[in-house]
């Protein structure tokens, strides 16, 4: 599947590559500023409702467009569609902070 076609599809394991990558880059910041705790309580909490939230990016994309990269919106909708996605970049913040 071809990135026109991947970023049209509301499918969260489209990209499962790039996931990872931005999964990986998100817990790379947060590991680099020292947010590793509060930052895993706050997922902790969103963690029931990330399905919701990302619908609501999808919803907002048209207004949120003017601030935010496509790429990162779309990222982001893939994160929080996947159902594992916010548990998922959990893990992934512990392990890099074990390190």
């Amino acid at each position: 599947m071809d990135q026109k076609q991947c970023a049209l599809n509301m499918d969260a394991n489209c990209n499962t590559v790039d996931n990872q990558q931005f999964i990986k880059s998100i817990a790379d910041k947060i590991v680099g500023s020292s947010f590793e705790g509060p930052a895993i309580f706050m997922l902790s909490i969103i963690s029931p409702f990330s399905f919701v939230i990302g619908q609501a990016v999808i919803f907002t994309t048209p207004l949120l467009n003017f601030m935010i990269p496509e790429n990162i919106l779309r990222e982001s909708r893939n994160l929080f569609n996947d159902r594992d996605g916010v548990e998922k970049l959990i893990a992934q913040i512990e392990l890099q902070e074990q390190r």
